[in-house]
């Protein structure tokens, strides 16, 4: 579900106009002081026959008056407050469903991330083993050696693809459909106060009207860390520029941005887990990046972008268009 519709469908506001609310509560006040004062004095003097009885009399009705505020005042904020307390605890219990749904979904992002490399590393594998095969001929001992291998790589194969599958039949039941031309500029809205986002100029491209049908957390996940990460590359007085286009094949999203773009030699290495050039960081903002294209058998590349900086591109297939 899309970051602002995650829980106003569920939770409501306890007061919808609280200064409409606030003048009504005070004009209902003071309607109620003021019919309490005229009668409570005009019964005041039908009892006071001295001025000393006046005074008595004033001043147990000006107990009673403050006692009576307090209640009423006790009894308003007891309603208020339970109300707010009802709604935290709704929310409270929302987020934790959301944060238990957004765990597994990065557990998948990076279940199909590892899926993708062991397939890669095995491929080099195979290669591997067929060389040894050439020279093995006649030699019982790598031969056997060889036929545990090849069983072994088997297994993890298998593994592999069982991971992959099971990944795509998940997010294929979580998917969401998104229109690009509304998602993204929300998206960048959502971002503008993150202070490696908000002193940089930020433009995009007219953005088609194309409907994507995907999982909208990691699909968010992937484009935010991509900005925060181009913000943090371009400095606070850079720019940053997204850019989307579609044709037959699918969807390309760019990340452009004026800072000092990537070393080609680094390239490969950004996706790994772990792997970062900043002083505290994680290093799984662009893993991140890289199991969602792999959970929706995309692909992500990076180029030299026109700003000066690099430009991420994040390409969707047809088929979740």
């Amino acid at each position: 579900m899309p970051l602002k519709m995650r829980f106003q469908k569920v939770v409501k506001p306890t007061v919808r106009h609280p200064a409409r609310t606030a003048a009504l509560a005070a004009l209902v006040y003071v309607t109620l002081s003021g019919i309490y004062i005229v009668i409570s004095g005009q019964w005041a003097a039908s009892l006071a026959d001295t001025p000393e009885q006046l005074q008595v009399v004033e001043t147990y009705k000006g107990i009673a008056f403050v006692v009576f505020s307090g209640l009423l005042f006790f009894g308003i904020s007891t309603f208020l407050l339970s109300s707010i307390r009802r709604r935290e605890e709704v929310i409270i219990e929302q987020e934790m469903h959301l944060l238990q749904a957004e765990r597994k979904d990065v557990a998948m992002m990076f279940a199909s991330s590892i899926a993708h490399d062991i397939n890669n590393y095995l491929m080099s594998l195979y290669g591997v083993m067929d060389g040894i095969k050439e020279r093995a001929e006649g030699d019982e001992y790598l031969t056997s050696m060889l036929s545990a291998l090849e069983k072994g790589s088997e297994k993890i194969t298998r593994l592999a693809r069982h991971m992959t599958s099971s990944v795509r039949r998940e997010m294929k039941a979580r998917q969401d459909h998104i229109d690009l031309h509304k998602s993204l500029p929300a998206m960048i809205e959502l971002l503008r106060r993150h202070p490696s986002i908000r002193t940089l100029d930020i433009r995009h491209d007219e953005l088609p009207s194309v409907g994507l049908k995907l999982n909208a957390f990691l699909f968010e996940e992937a484009v935010m860390n991509l900005l925060v990460n181009a913000g943090q590359a371009a400095g606070q007085r850079g720019e940053l520029l997204i850019r989307c286009r579609g044709d037959d094949d699918g969807v390309t999203v760019e990340v452009h941005d004026s800072g000092p773009g990537v070393d080609p030699e680094k390239a490969e290495d950004i996706f790994q887990p772990g792997f970062t050039t900043k002083e505290g960081g994680t290093g799984l903002g662009l893993l991140a990046v890289k199991a969602f294209v792999a959970s929706c058998n995309g692909e992500v590349t990076i180029g030299r972008s026109e700003l000066g900086g690099a430009v991420f591109s994040l390409r969707i297939p047809q088929a979740a268009t």
